[in-house]
C-alpha cells in the first residue's frame, strides 16, 4: 500500500526540509573533489600497481577486475550500509565481473587476510558476501571523520589522499593481492 501512497506516510518535517536546503550542491561539490583527485591537483597515484587505475564514479571503463574509488552518497548502490549514521562514505572498491569469475577463491583468500590491516581509524573493510557486499572487496571509512579537522579544501584533498593511499599500501605492498587479481577473467567490452 504505502509504494502506492495509499498507506500513512511520514510526515514532512521542518528538520527535513533544512537537510534538503542545505544539501544542494553538495553532490556538485563531491564531483568537485573526485575531479580534482583523478586529474591530479597534486594528487598522484604512482603506489597504485599497473595496470589498475583510478576511476571515480563517473568515469566508465572496464571493469574485470576494477578499482573502484570514491565517494558511497546512496548505500542502496552497493547494498551496505554507512559507517556512520551522520556521513556519508569514502569508498575503495575492488570488484570483477561475477558471471566469468563465479568463484574467486584467490582473490578472497588475500583480501580476507588484509581485512584486519585495513579496519583502523573507524574503517570497516567488508569482503564479498559480508553485510550484504556482492563486490570482492568495499573499504569504507566516514568522510566527516577522514577530513575532520581539515578547513580548506586542499586540506580536505589531500587528507582524502592519505586515506586512499594507506588503504592501497595496505592492498598491495607485498605484492599477493596483485598476483591473485591475475586469476580473474577480464572483462570482454572494449575499454
Amino acid at each position: 500500500m504505502d509504494t502506492h501512497g495509499l498507506g500513512p506516510g511520514k510526515a514532512i518535517t521542518p528538520d527535513l526540509i533544512k537537510a534538503f536546503m542545505t544539501s544542494q550542491g553538495f553532490l556538485g561539490q563531491l564531483k568537485r573533489y573526485a575531479n580534482k583527485l583523478l586529474n591530479g591537483n597534486g594528487c598522484d597515484w604512482p603506489f597504485l600497481p599497473q595496470p589498475y587505475r583510478v576511476e571515480f564514479p563517473w568515469s566508465e571503463g572496464r571493469w574485470s577486475p576494477a578499482m573502484t574509488i570514491g565517494f558511497l552518497y546512496n548505500r542502496d548502490n552497493h547494498a551496505v550500509e554507512f559507517t556512520s549514521p551522520d556521513s556519508i562514505d569514502l569508498l575503495l572498491r575492488i570488484e570483477a565481473k561475477p558471471e566469468t569469475n563465479p568463484n574467486p577463491a584467490a582473490v578472497l583468500d588475500v583480501l580476507r587476510r588484509l581485512v584486519p590491516q585495513l579496519q583502523r581509524n573507524d574503517t570497516r573493510a567488508l569482503t564479498k558476501g559480508q553485510r550484504g557486499n556482492g563486490s570482492l572487496l568495499i573499504v569504507q571509512r566516514s568522510l566527516a571523520r577522514a577530513i575532520e579537522g581539515q578547513g580548506t579544501e586542499r586540506e580536505q584533498l589531500d587528507a582524502i589522499h592519505r586515506q586512499i593511499k594507506e588503504w592501497c599500501a595496505t592492498l598491495f605492498s607485498d605484492g599477493q593481492l596483485e598476483a591473485a587479481l591475475r586469476t580473474i577473467q577480464p572483462d570482454s567490452r572494449p575499454p
